[in-house]
């Protein structure tokens, strides 16, 4: 098989170089457009995913703030309640008002109720009952007013 010439890849004529620089050059073209086109793609991707996460957890935040809101409304209203007002608290009707309110909604961990100076005198489950709760967070902070 050997004529006595060495065997070389470089192209002979003019037209076999200019086709190969052609081809070479729309191979660089092409994968430059590809890169870009990616880059944009991966970018309105991620524009995309975070608008959507944005959306998703705005929502979250403004159904939490009118369920807490609602839950705020429903204590303030239960401690307006005659027997709470008007009543023994230490009485069995306090306490199952208390059962009754944490049976119907189940986003209550914990019902009770509180003297002033912090001793838990009804509670759902009898849970804490008698002790004293003075120095817990949330009992400073319903001082002021109704706390949820």
């Amino acid at each position: 098989m050997s004529n006595g010439t060495p065997f070389t890849l470089a192209p002979r004529g003019f037209r076999s170089q200019l086709t190969i620089w052609f081809g070479g050059l729309s191979l660089v073209t092409l994968l430059s457009a590809g890169i870009y086109v990616g880059r944009i793609a991966t970018q309105e991707i991620a524009t995309t995913g975070g608008e959507a996460l944005y959306a998703t957890a705005k929502s979250a935040a403004d159904m939490l703030h009118i369920q807490l809101g609602e839950r705020e409304l429903e204590i303030l209203l239960l401690s307006q309640a005659p027997h709470f007002t008007q009543g023994d608290l230490g009485s069995t009707e306090v306490r199952r008002s208390l059962e009754r309110r944490k049976e119907a909604r189940s986003e209550y961990a914990w019902l009770g109720v509180v003297d002033a100076e912090g001793k838990v005198v009804q509670a759902t489950g009898n849970m804490l009952l008698g002790q004293n709760v003075a120095q817990r967070p949330w009992f400073q902070n319903a001082q002021g007013g109704v706390f949820v």
